[in-house]
């Protein structure tokens, strides 16, 4: 499933375009109620890059939250090998159509660009990794997250 997600976001990545230099880009709009009571958009919807509140990093590109992402450890208990990269606007998930407008945040590449605080892998190396999402059907949380974990080696193999 995360597979297919992945394939039919790359088209939005790649519609997304960045705004004029100089020009204000219009924040950007939500995805779903932004009084929801889901858990991953409670952790995320307060958090700034002065105030984590519990995120590894959070990240405003150009200063603008409407196109934020907080990255979080997703294992309990922590562990530096499961990041959830989760936007600091309300999205339910992938199937949102805003993601498909111009100018619309570029999470993929946000959590691609995330892996690189994941530890080394053997002897030093870059460690193998994976990005995924949930589909609509296989998810606990209505909010867009991108996992960013580290492949296990007998998967790889």
């Amino acid at each position: 499933a995360a597979l297919v997600a992945a394939a039919v976001a790359v088209p939005a990545i790649g519609i997304a375009g960045a705004p004029t230099a100089g020009a204000q880009a219009a924040d950007f709009g939500p995805c779903g109620n932004v009084h929801d009571n889901v858990d991953l958009w409670k952790d995320v919807k307060y958090a700034t890059p002065a105030h984590k509140d519990g995120a590894i990093d959070v990240v405003f590109p150009g200063g603008d939250k409407s196109r934020g992402y907080a990255v979080r450890q997703g294992h309990k208990p922590a562990q530096l090998t499961d990041l959830l990269v989760i936007p600091t606007a309300r999205e339910t998930g992938i199937e949102c159509d805003n993601l498909l407008e111009a100018g619309a945040p570029h999470y993929f590449k946000d959590a691609f660009e995330q892996a690189s605080i994941l530890p080394p892998g053997n002897q030093g190396q870059a460690p193998d990794w994976a990005l995924g999402i949930n589909s609509a059907d296989n998810r606990g949380q209505d909010q867009l997250h991108i996992h960013v974990t580290l492949l296990d080696p007998t998967a790889r193999a």
